[in-house]
């Protein structure tokens, strides 16, 4: 989040896609943490987990 000016929330996501870790309101200058087994991350609004209800072993799905 260096170069940012707000908060945002992070889904941690393993090789099939499923949240593996969440962090919310990750501050600006900070970095996120490491998750062994993460291969990509999602960068959200701050908030957006908590109105969204998302929760740790739910699959993401991408479409076109």
């Amino acid at each position: 989040t260096f170069f940012m000016n707000y908060s945002i929330d992070v889904l941690y996501l393993d090789g099939n896609n499923s949240i593996v870790y969440m962090d919310e309101k990750l501050k600006p200058g900070k970095v996120g943490k490491y998750v062994k087994g993460a291969k990509s991350v999602i960068e959200l609004p701050e908030g957006k987990i908590k109105d969204a209800n998302i929760k740790v072993g739910q699959t993401v799905q991408f479409t076109k």
